[in-house]
């Protein structure tokens, strides 16, 4: 149990933790917004995609690279007031690789191809 601990008291952990509470903040408004008395296939798959084209235009990775947070407010503002400790280039790296799971993840779940050619 004292590893545990010792993983808490980490440094990578809050920031580990400030991403993946965006991260799980996003995919939950993206949730939510697919309910709603006014949804249908089409709002729900234009909402997809933009998240999609997010990922896959890996915005978010191409800005956290260059260390611009600004879709991570929370990382951001940890990874500002560290700025000279070691951890922020793993830790960011982890980062990056975590998105391109998550586009994976995304693609597998989610076939826009299928979808689209379910729309004509």
């Amino acid at each position: 149990m004292t590893y545990l601990l010792e993983e808490l008291q980490s440094q990578e952990f809050n920031p580990i933790l400030a991403y993946l509470s965006e991260i799980f903040t996003r995919m939950n408004n993206l949730s939510v917004s697919f309910q709603g008395k006014n949804m249908n296939i089409s709002n729900c798959y234009k909402k997809l995609h933009v998240f999609k084209d997010n990922l896959s235009l890996c915005l978010w990775c191409r800005r956290a690279t260059r260390r611009n947070y600004s879709n991570f407010s929370s990382l951001g503002k940890i990874v500002d007031d560290n700025e000279s400790s070691s951890w922020i280039p793993s830790v960011c790296e982890e980062f990056l690789a975590h998105l391109e799971v998550l586009l994976t993840s995304f693609d597998s779940h989610f076939d826009v191809r299928k979808m689209e050619a379910s729309k004509e």
